[in-house]
């Protein structure tokens, strides 16, 4: 089973509901050998949809291999389970699980119930690894379907390398298989009876396709149609050289532990502990989406990992200059109208703002995830009461909040001062305790933080 299967399974047992809000999974294992590297890697990219804030696994032989691999073993060191205790508990048994399909519309459902049904398209994302796709190349070797358009899809250019070196791109060639970057868009899925499958591919069911595991795409790839992939005879061994290529997707601190989170890297470790004051860097209009806050395409996704480089490009169609000018003025302030980051979120947008070193977004009205996210980083969300508020800012004007912080309490209004024109604000937040702590102090990890010191 695939760290995908197992997510799918905590879905179709609706624990999205169990969850509370922001929730942590935190996994024992019996075996630590069941659960590589790579399958916690998967499921930690499923916490979304499970209604999870992240996913937290043992410090075991595992992942002493896996540092080890990157010849950081001396970071490495056992820790205890934590003292909490969990809201729910839930026992998986891997010889229970079955191979499953997640809707366009969520609902999972075994493949035993769609068997048969026919595939014309199936895509491997670009979230696989390359051992991901050295399976699936093998899985081909023995035949496919004639009818079905199979897309492979290259997330990094390590994994590129590592196919052609091991031969893994030549056998996809052979097999006939499409090879695309990541960062080409999900083509939408055809309508009528036959199904599109994607696994390792988070923007599948916006684009009309089911999800499923790399076995399951394969078997279908390979006869046309739904079939249980239990009965493929592949091997699985990722070997040491994707161990060096998840070394390779990893944020590396560049100046020390603090470092590694770029929220406490320097502009809001120390949070709000007084007056606040700062440039505006940048005023937009209404419907700013999120994709245009952080563009994603082929040049920024090979930066995913790379918060320093992704910052070159936020806001890029709109301001180009607007992270040089934040550099220059040590952080600031943006000033947004009417729902602000409305669209798909993509986690990457929170860590880029936080570097950037914003203080605080004042905003009209803001996409809920957006708002929510902007917490969890420490920046402080505010919004204009009055539309002529609003309008009477400009690029370029210093404000300045001076009840900070003893004046952030729930339901209170803060008064911002335009510095520029002279003139005062009255902005409202919705903040509730626990969230106005977080600002305060920097965001969920340094308020995590503060709780475990």
């Amino acid at each position: 089973m695939t760290g995908e299967d197992i997510a799918f399974e905590l879905q179709r047992r609706h624990l999205l509901g169990e969850l509370i809000a922001d929730g942590v999974l935190e996994f024992q294992l019996m075996e630590a050998e069941g659960l590589s590297i790579a399958a916690r890697f998967a499921i930690a990219r499923e916490c979304p949809a499970l209604g999870a804030l992240a996913a937290l696994f043992p410090s075991d032989d595992t992942l002493r291999r896996f540092l080890l691999a990157q010849g950081r073993e001396s970071d490495w060191k056992a820790l205890p389970r934590p003292k909490f205790e969990p809201r729910r508990g839930v026992e998986l048994d891997y010889s229970d699980l079955e191979p499953l399909i997640v809707r366009p519309d969520g609902e999972v459902m075994p493949v035993r119930e769609r068997l048969g049904t026919r595939v014309d398209s199936v895509r491997v994302g670009p979230e696989a690894t390359h051992a991901d796709l050295a399976r699936f190349a093998s899985a081909l070797a023995r035949g496919r379907g004639e009818q079905v358009e199979i897309t492979v899809v290259i997330g990094s250019r390590q994994v590129r390398e590592l196919a052609i070196r091991s031969g893994t791109m030549a056998r996809l060639g052979e097999a006939g298989v499409r090879i695309e970057t990541g960062g080409e868009r999900v083509r939408q899925a055809r309508s009528g009876a036959a199904l599109a499958l994607s696994c390792y591919d988070m923007a599948a069911t916006a684009a009309g396709r089911h999800r499923t595991g790399l076995d399951a795409c394969a078997a279908a790839a390979r006869s046309g149609a739904i079939a249980d992939p239990r009965g493929l005879e592949v091997p699985r061994d990722p070997g040491e050289e994707d161990e060096v290529w998840f070394a390779q997707s990893i944020m590396r601190p560049a100046g020390g532990p603090a470092a590694a989170n770029p929220a406490m890297n320097g502009k809001l470790e120390a949070g709000i502990t007084g007056p606040m004051r700062g440039t505006v860097l940048l005023k937009l209009g209404d419907r700013v989406t999120a994709d245009r806050i952080l563009p994603w395409g082929a040049r920024v996704r090979p930066a995913r990992l790379d918060v320093v480089a992704l910052a070159e490009f936020a806001f890029a169609g709109l301001d180009a200059g607007l992270s040089e000018r934040a550099a220059a003025h040590g952080g600031g302030w943006i000033v947004a109208g009417l729902n602000f980051g409305a669209g798909p979120w993509r986690e990457q947008i929170g860590w880029v703002l936080a570097h950037l070193g914003l203080r605080a977004i004042l905003a009209r009205s803001y996409a809920p995830e957006l708002r929510r996210r902007l917490v969890q980083h420490g920046v402080l969300a505010l919004q204009f009461i009055t539309a002529g508020d609003y309008q009477a800012i400009e690029s370029g004007d210093e404000l300045e909040m001076p009840d900070l912080p003893e004046g952030l309490e729930p339901g209170k209004p803060l008064v911002v001062r335009n510095l520029t024109s002279g003139t005062p604000y009255t902005l409202r937040h919705d903040l509730d305790t626990q969230e106005i702590e977080q600002v305060r102090v920097g965001g969920l990890l340094a308020a995590v933080a503060k709780e475990g010191a």
